[in-house]
């Protein structure tokens, strides 16, 4: 079974937070001069909570033993607060709101919380 180690998931992490920030120079281009700080900054989710946590893992050069379930878990938080972000943004540039943007974040700050959790359990428990 082939698994991704920290360095490749940085590099990921960093590809996806470099295509959030495109994604947002050509919707701002588009946007009208209206600014909504969802849009401006949703590229720091994947940055900080995706690329960081690998780059200080791979620093270390230790082949940390991971509970995959955790760790897809946890990815998938990521993805969906960078989404509620996004959408957020674009709610607030168009004026309006939506109350499964909010539900969104909320499932995805639990789902990385749980992912966060189990993995460090995990790693705990087989140290």
């Amino acid at each position: 079974m082939y698994t991704l180690d920290s360095k490749k998931r940085a590099v990921i992490w960093g590809i996806i937070s470099i295509f959030c920030i495109v994604f947002f120079s050509i919707y701002n281009r588009y946007s009208h001069g209206v600014h909504s700080p969802f849009m401006t900054y949703f590229f720091a989710v994947p940055l900080i909570f995706g690329c960081l946590p690998n780059c200080i893992a791979g620093i270390f050069e230790r082949k940390i033993r991971t509970w995959h379930i955790a760790s897809d878990i946890y990815c998938a938080g990521i993805a969906a607060v960078t989404v509620s972000c996004v959408l957020r943004g674009i709610f607030e540039i168009a004026g309006t709101s939506s109350v499964y943007q909010a539900l969104l974040m909320w499932f995805g700050i639990a789902m990385s919380v749980v992912g966060a959790v189990a993995h460090g359990i995990f790693m705990i428990k087989n140290a």
